[in-house]
């Protein structure tokens, strides 16, 4: 889980390779999941209540994953809470 505190938080410091990975609001606010470029205004918005899926990915029946939790990040309001789910790849 993290915590609101008006800021950009990177997900993972390390490269964990996934095959999905599931966002989850709690609280209230407005959190914002992008790249690097994440912001208050930048992102796509995931409010207080709801959740967001990147789903499984495949390729000729064989599972790949382009998801790393390194690339991914989030802006994160105060009064929100942002738990994060997935499946590690490998």
């Amino acid at each position: 889980d993290i915590t609101g505190a008006n800021a950009v938080v990177q997900l993972s410091a390390v490269n964990i390779t996934c095959r999905w990975v599931q966002f989850i609001v709690s609280g209230s606010g407005t959190v914002r999941i992008s790249g690097s470029d994440a912001a208050s205004n930048r992102g796509l918005p995931v409010a207080a209540g709801a959740g967001m899926f990147l789903p499984v990915q495949t390729a000729d029946g064989l599972s790949t994953s382009p998801y790393s939790l390194g690339g991914l990040y989030a802006y994160v309001p105060v009064g929100a809470t942002l738990s994060v789910g997935y499946e590690q790849f490998g």
